[in-house]
């Protein structure tokens, strides 16, 4: 019975490890990043970015991903979620400069888009 009681308190203790992570990144995970979503069973890992969803009515998603460890078997199996969904991160991806120039790009165009919208 103890044992349970410390996994517990383990778990809380990373899911307070993950907010403070998602703290840091308040949007957009490196790709690579390993995570389990809110009401999740299965770890995923982020392949991609801002996919529109087919099955949610063309609605557009922070993240697209894939089975861990599995990896990419169908297009069918990737999953589209938003930052907000994240539970639980098991492995942040690769963040290098390259990574931090992309990032720098897409949130500028992001940016332009919306003022598009507005428009």
């Amino acid at each position: 019975m103890e044992e349970n009681v410390f996994e517990v308190n383990n778990l809380n203790k990373e899911e307070e490890k993950s907010k403070e992570i998602l703290k840091k990144f308040p949007k957009y995970l490196p790709i690579g990043s390993v995570v389990l979503l809110k009401n999740g069973l299965k770890r995923i890992m982020i392949t991609g970015y801002l996919p529109v969803s087919k099955e949610r009515d063309a609605q557009e998603h922070d993240y697209i991903a894939c089975l861990y460890p599995e990896g990419i078997i169908k297009t069918d199996y990737n999953i589209c979620f938003n930052h907000n969904d994240i539970k639980k991160i098991y492995a942040i991806g690769l963040k290098d400069e390259e990574q931090q120039e992309f990032m720098k790009n897409m949130q500028e165009a992001i940016k332009v888009r919306e003022q598009l919208k507005e428009k």
